[in-house]
């Protein structure tokens, strides 16, 4: 039996993690909230796609790209991203959170001029919200597709920005929620860049969320990501401060 998961950031695996270059901003974490639901279930593999950057249609391409190895008793979680994320390179699928990045400032390691130019051209003269709304609605009717012909499968979709019906809240409200209130949150993120928080929620949060998507798989009863989880401890007078230090290790 298998665990599979897709997503964002917030569903990236911890070995992905600790690949990145810039692995020592972020906060010590043996067992992030995959490789708890994967104990918790006892799911003898794990399958854990979660891409930083990536938006809906990456997931669902990765979803789609092991449909043939699905057995029964799998689990797959999938986890939409922002709505608003466009996939502009196929070599370059992280770099899709086109708005609140400035590409820019990766001309010449990442981008050519003339590839930033058209993103700054997409984003004038071709960005249509309508159409987003309308590709996010049909990706949705995707994954309940897919679930429908794959009853055989344990499957949960649990969104990271939207809300969707059978889940109560988004994983956002995990992550802002760790703030004091939103002026806090803007500090944090213009002082640390890059979030130093595992992802994005700090190491208690991890075991809460597992214990939740764990519950769900055994009795049913539908994920809240609104309630429970430790909420408001980062202030204005900490947010600076290793963020380690501001909530409990997991358990081994």
């Amino acid at each position: 039996m298998t665990l599979y998961v897709y997503g964002d950031s917030f569903s990236a695996s911890t070995e992905t993690i600790n690949a990145l270059e810039n692995v020592k901003c972020l906060t010590p974490l043996e067992k992030n909230w995959i490789d708890l639901v994967q104990e918790g279930l006892g799911q003898k593999e794990k399958v854990a796609l979660g891409l930083h950057g990536a938006n809906n249609e990456i997931i669902f391409a990765y979803l789609i790209q092991h449909k043939d190895q699905y057995k029964e008793g799998d689990v797959i979680i999938v986890q939409p991203t922002n709505a608003f994320r466009k996939w502009f390179f196929t070599d370059r699928p992280s770099w899709t959170n086109y708005w609140q990045t400035n590409f820019k400032n990766e001309i010449g390691k990442i981008f050519t001029k003339e590839e930033v130019d058209a993103v700054e051209k997409y984003k004038k003269y071709l960005y249509n919200q309508k159409a987003y709304e309308v590709n996010y609605d049909m990706f949705l009717r995707g994954l309940a597709h897919f679930a429908q012909n794959n009853q055989h499968l344990r499957i949960l979709i649990l969104p990271g920005f939207h809300e969707i019906g059978g889940v109560t809240g988004v994983l956002q409200d995990i992550s802002g929620g760790e703030f004091t209130d939103d002026k806090v949150l803007d500090k944090y993120y213009n002082y640390h860049g890059i979030d130093p928080r595992r992802n994005h929620m700090t190491n208690e949060n991890h075991k809460i969320l597992a214990d939740k998507i764990i519950n769900f798989f055994k009795t049913g009863e539908i994920v809240d990501l609104t309630k429970d989880f430790h909420q408001g401890f980062i202030t204005k007078n900490n947010y600076k401060t290793q963020i380690e230090s501001l909530s409990k290790t997991v358990d081994s």
